[in-house]
């Protein structure tokens, strides 16, 4: 699903994106590739996510995570 975001860049400060083994996984700033691309979404459907996530991250044991990113619209919603 890379080939979303091409023409990738070959450096992001703050990010990396691993192709190598696999689809890829775009780590840290790298994320912000993918919110360029992405329609607008409300607190309302951030929220849904988190809860989501929250929801399957405590399915499996974890009950603390750590986001080294944060995008500042959802800094407000995870202090909630």
């Amino acid at each position: 699903m890379l080939q979303l975001l091409e023409p990738l860049p070959n450096e992001i400060p703050g990010g990396e994106i691993i192709t190598d083994p696999g689809m890829g996984v775009l780590c840290d700033a790298a994320l912000i590739l993918v919110e360029k691309i992405s329609p607008p979404r409300t607190e309302e459907d951030r929220a849904a996510t988190l809860r989501l996530a929250l929801k399957d991250l405590n399915s499996q044991g974890l009950v603390g995570v750590h986001d080294a990113s944060v995008f500042p619209e959802n800094l407000a919603l995870y202090k909630k």
